[in-house]
C-alpha cells in the first residue's frame, strides 16, 4: 500500500484489510514523504503485527511499489493504493482462484466517488467488468491491452515468482507502468477473474482522468 497525502481515505483502505475472511496477509505501508497527516493516522495499525509502516523522502509510487515488493514475504502479491478498498471476500476468492492453477487473477470493480459512493461510470464498467474474460484474456491477449487496461491495479493478486520473472514496475514511466508489466506477462501466464465486485476503485473527477488518460496515450507509445 504506497501512501502519499490520503489522509483523508487511508484509514478506509487499511480497514477493508483488516477486515477481509482471509486471515493470512501481511500489510506492507509505505509513505512517500506525505506531507499532510497520514503517518500519524497509520502509526497505530502498527499495533497489529501484520501491518508494517515504511517511511521515506518522495520517490513517485513505481520505486515505492518496488520497494514494498522486495519486502513482501508472501508467495501472493496484491495491491491497494490507498484512497482504494477491498470488500471483505476478496482475498479469499482470488486465493481459492491461485490455488485452483491460475497465476493471476483480476475482480470486478466499482469506481466510488469521494464519499464512497458508486460512480455508475460506463468507462470503468466497460473496462473491468462487462467484457468477456474469455475473449479478452485468449488469444493476442497483449494487443488487446494496447487499446485499454483491463486490469486495476488494486483489483489484482498474482504470483510473487512472476515479478522475479518478467521484473519489476518500470521506474521510467509514471502512468502507464502497471500496463507495461501486465502485456509483459500477459501472453504467457493463466489469468482468471473473479465475476464479483471486491475492489473498489476512487474516482476523484473529470479533470484527473482526463490528464491520466492523456499522458497513458503518450507512455502507451513509448511501450509499443
Amino acid at each position: 500500500l504506497p501512501s502519499y497525502n490520503y489522509e483523508r481515505y487511508i484509514e478506509v483502505a487499511i480497514n477493508s484489510v483488516l477486515k477481509q475472511t482471509y486471515a493470512n496477509w501481511e500489510l506492507i505501508i509505505i509513505d512517500d514523504g506525505s506531507s499532510d497527516n497520514s503517518v500519524n493516522i497509520i502509526k497505530p495499525y502498527t499495533k497489529n503485527k501484520r501491518i508494517r509502516l515504511y517511511t521515506q523522502t518522495n520517490q513517485g509510487v513505481t520505486k515505492t511499489l518496488n520497494k514494498a515488493f522486495k519486502l513482501a514475504k508472501g508467495d501472493y502479491i496484491c495491491f491497494l493504493d490507498a484512497d482504494d478498498f477491498y470488500h471483505p471476500k476478496k482475498l479469499e476468492k482470488q486465493v481459492q482462484m491461485l490455488e485452483k492453477g491460475y497465476d493471476l487473477v483480476t475482480t470486478k470493480v466499482s469506481a466510488v466517488d469521494a464519499e464512497g459512493k458508486n460512480s455508475n461510470d460506463k468507462f470503468f464498467n466497460l473496462w473491468w467488468n462487462t467484457f468477456d474474460p474469455e475473449k479478452i484474456f485468449g488469444p493476442d491477449i497483449e494487443f488487446k491491452f494496447f487499446n485499454g487496461n483491463y486490469l486495476c491495479k488494486s483489483a489484482v493478486m498474482l504470483k510473487k515468482e512472476l515479478f522475479e520473472q518478467y521484473e519489476m514496475f518500470n521506474t521510467k514511466l509514471i502512468t502507464a507502468y502497471d500496463l507495461e508489466l501486465w502485456i509483459k506477462m500477459l501472453p504467457h501466464i493463466k489469468i482468471g477473474r473473479c465475476n464479483n465486485i471486491l475492489t473498489y476503485y476512487r474516482w476523484h473527477g473529470l479533470n484527473e482522468t482526463t490528464t491520466n488518460t492523456l499522458r497513458m496515450r503518450a507512455e502507451i507509445l513509448l511501450v509499443y
